[in-house]
C-alpha cells in the first residue's frame, strides 16, 4: 500500500492533495486561548502530521495571522507565536523541523471585518502552503 492510503479522512486526503498541488488551505480545527500562542485545540496540527508523514517529500510553511488592532508590532508578536507553537506541536507528533516553515503576518489580509466578533475570529487563523 501506498503512504497516501494511510490517510483514514476526507480532511486528510484533500489536505495532502491540496499541498501536493502547492495549494493552501486554513488549516482547520486548531484554535488559540484568546490572542496568544497557547493552543487549546490541535486536531488540524495533528491531522496535518499525518499528512506529512504520509508524504515524506513535502515541505509547508505556516502563515499565522490575527484580528488587527492599534498595536502592528503586538499583532505581528502574537502571529509569530502562534505559529511557533504549532511548528513546535508537529515537531512533538513527529514531524522533521527542517519540513516546517513558519512566518507570523499580524493582522494582514483579514477573512472578514474586525468588528464583530465572528470576523475577529475568523481572522485569528493559521494557514499552510507547500512552498515547493
Amino acid at each position: 500500500p501506498s503512504p497516501r492510503s494511510a490517510l483514514r479522512t476526507q480532511r486528510q486526503r484533500d489536505w495532502a492533495r491540496k499541498l501536493a498541488d502547492k495549494g493552501r488551505l486554513v488549516l482547520d480545527d486548531v484554535t488559540f486561548a484568546g490572542r496568544t500562542g497557547n493552543l487549546s485545540r490541535d486536531g488540524g496540527l495533528a491531522d496535518l502530521a499525518l499528512v506529512l508523514a504520509a508524504s515524506p517529500d513535502l515541505t509547508v510553511r505556516i502563515d499565522g495571522y490575527v484580528d488587527a488592532t492599534g498595536d502592528p508590532a503586538e499583532d505581528a508578536r502574537v502571529s509569530y507565536d502562534m505559529v511557533k507553537a504549532a511548528a513546535q506541536r508537529l515537531i512533538d507528533l513527529g514531524v522533521e523541523g527542517s519540513r516546517v516553515g513558519t512566518a507570523g503576518h499580524g493582522g494582514e489580509n483579514p477573512l472578514l471585518p474586525n468588528f464583530t466578533a465572528r470576523g475577529r475570529a475568523a481572522n485569528r487563523r493559521l494557514e499552510v502552503a507547500s512552498p515547493r
